[in-house]
This record gives structure tokens, sequence and C-alpha cells, in this order.
């Protein structure tokens, strides 16, 4: 069985008291191109979840899954987060059952607390304790796997005599090796070719990752990425599974410049040399489209949500097995559904004038165009 457990539930506590039956799989090595280390349990571990400066790994949730995949065969439990994406896949691609379990409604406040004594930021507080309803929504919705829901002061460990019970209930066949070698081998092929697009102070960098399980080179780009989030300069790292020049250079009407390591590193040096100073600014947006207007946002458009209560949020606009009338997707699993949001920006056409932060004025006013 698979075992798909949320944030706090107790997953390494529970394969360590069952280490003959049961092995966990932690997402953050698989989603993010992180260093590669062997101690992932430590407390240092835990401060790096839910790190902003952490780039993603394009090929994620599948990188996981081949593995979650091929250890089922050696384990009677394979504990993994309850990762939206790699369920889907799990269940509707790859056949598999699964447990959800998640904790009881209103527990928000003594999940905090778990996390908080294990080590985790508060920005990892703030998007699994105070955004837990956005994560627990599609779980509690889906109708193909077995559901146990922890109330107050329960984990895993309370439930195994019920795993137990299910296993014994409804036993399961482990997926044919050659679904998982034809898996392993896609992988293979896309890792060699990972690009990343890298914007600071509005100039494009478009650096290839060769091995994106190379060790030096994961090092390399955690490094970077993490000193470009130090100076706050506004910028960003997008990864992708392909080479992502063309459509760039069509989207930003430059020809794609493409660095290498030592020339990422002096860009980010000289233009740490100017920095944004931090006074208080103000941009306007305008465009949202009004869900009352009847249109629906584009297939994986970029939003900025309104929602009913006034909130802002975002998400991305997906469409498939699981939500066929679509949901905004969130990078942390969550979702948005259209009935709970008023309106919607795609911030993917947005500007910002960086130019006119940068001139130091008083009450400086930054334009953002459509």
């Amino acid at each position: 069985m698979i075992i798909a457990a949320y944030a706090g539930c107790g997953k390494t506590t529970f394969a360590k008291k069952h280490p003959d039956v049961c092995v966990e799989v932690a997402s953050m090595p698989y989603a993010r191109i992180l260093p590669i280390v062997k101690e992932e349990t430590n407390r240092n571990f835990e401060q790096e979840k839910a790190a902003e400066y952490h780039v993603n790994n394009p090929i994620y949730p599948y990188n996981m899954i081949a593995d979650i995949l091929e250890l089922e065969k050696r384990f009677k439990y394979v504990i993994i987060p309850s990762v939206q994406s790699a369920i889907e896949v799990l269940q509707n691609v790859y056949k598999r059952k699964v447990i959800l379990c998640y904790p009881d409604d209103e527990l928000e406040e003594e999940y905090r607390e778990r996390y908080l004594k294990r080590g985790n930021t508060e920005t990892f507080c703030v998007i699994f304790a105070d955004g837990m309803q956005n994560f627990l929504k599609p779980l509690k919705n889906n109708k193909d796997a077995y559901h146990f829901v922890l109330k107050s002061g329960e984990f895993l460990e309370d439930k195994f005599y019920e795993f137990e019970d299910l296993c014994k209930e409804f036993p399961m066949a482990t997926l044919e090796q050659e679904r998982i070698a034809i898996l392993k081998d896609w992988i293979h092929e896309k890792k060699k070719d990972i690009w990343l697009h890298i914007n600071i102070f509005t100039a494009n960098y478009f650096y290839q990752v060769k091995d994106v399980d190379n060790a030096e080179e994961r090092e390399f780009i955690y490094n970077f990425a993490k000193k470009l989030y130090e100076y706050d300069y506004l910028g960003v790292i997008h990864s992708y599974d392909y080479d992502i020049r063309e459509s760039a250079e069509k989207t930003h009407s430059d020809k794609a410049n493409v660095v290498g390591k030592e020339e990422l590193l002096n860009i980010l040096e000289t233009k740490t040399g100017t920095k944004v100073e931090e006074k208080e600014f103000s941009i306007t947006l305008s465009g949202f489209e009004f869900k009352k207007n009847g249109k629906k946002p584009e297939l994986f458009g970029v939003y900025l949500l309104i929602e009913n209560d006034g909130r802002l949020s975002a998400g991305c606009w997906t469409e498939g097995l699981m939500y066929p009338q679509g949901i905004f997707h969130q990078s942390r699993n969550g979702v948005i559904e259209l009935d709970d949001v008023i309106a919607w920006l795609d911030v993917e056409k947005l500007h910002i004038d960086i130019d006119a932060i940068l001139k130091k004025q008083e009450g400086v006013m930054a334009k953002c165009d459509m």
C-alpha cells in the first residue's frame, strides 16, 4: 500500500518504527534541485522545507513516482507526502491504491506547534498550517482512495493495525517491471536537457543543465539561487524539461542569451553592485477578468486571484481527470476552485518598470504594464 500523509502526521516516525515493512519517500529532494545529502531527516533539512529560493525540478513528480513504484516491490508500506500531482498520477496512470491520511478539521494550531517543534520555518507554517484547508479539500474529494482522518493528538502510528487490516482485506499486486522501466527511460532522457530561465533586473539568461542528478550541478544551482534570493532583486528562476529558448524569444522579443556557470556568477556579482532601495512604492494592477463575465481562464495560465472573501492568492489553471471542470493549482499542491474566486489576472503578461524603482527618487511610482 502507498500511504500519502499530510505534513506533520508522523511519516518519519512511522517508517523508523517499522523499518522491515515500511519506507518513507520525502518529496523535497525530488521536487527541488538541491544538494545531494545523506542525512535528510535532521533539523537543517526541516528548516530547508518551503524555502523560497529553491529551484523546481521540472521532472517532478515522475522522478519520485518511479522510486515509489520500485519501493512498492520491496516494502509493504511506502509512505509519501500528500502531493496532489503525485497522487493523481499514481491513481490514474498506474492504477495504484492509495491510503490518504490527513488531520481532522480545525487542527491548524496543533499542527503549527508540531512544525515549529521539529524545526520548520514560519514560512512553512504559513503554507501548511494556515493554508491547510486548501490542501485538504482535494484529498477529501478523492473518491478512489482509502481515507484515515487523524484526530487531535493522533499520528500515523495510531493507525498501524487498521492499515494491516486494510491490506489483508484488499491485497494489491505490484506494478509490472516493464512499465517502471519505460518511466525510468523517459526520466533518463528528460534529465539530460533541463533548461533554467533566469531573470535578473529584467535581463533574461538561459542555462542548460546537462544532468539534473549530477551532484556538482545541483550544488551550483542551489547556491546560485540562494545567493540571488539573498539580494532580493526580484530575480526569478524558472525550470523547464525542454529547450525554452525559442518560446522565450517570442515572449520577450530579444535573443536568448545562453550562459555558463562562470558567466552567471559574474552577472550576479555585477548586478548586485546596484541594489533596489528599501522604500515603499506603489503599483496599479488593471485588466482583471471577472468570473461573472462567463469566460474561463486559459489552460496553464498563471493568475493572481481575488477570492470571494477579498483575499489575494495565485494559481495555475489546469484541467484533468480529477478536475475536468478546471481548477487553480498552487505550487505547494493546494487548489482553489473557480467558485471560490471573483476575478483573476494573468501575471505572466505583467511587466513592472524596474528602472523607475532604481532611480531612487522619493515617492517612486512604479508602472505596471499589461
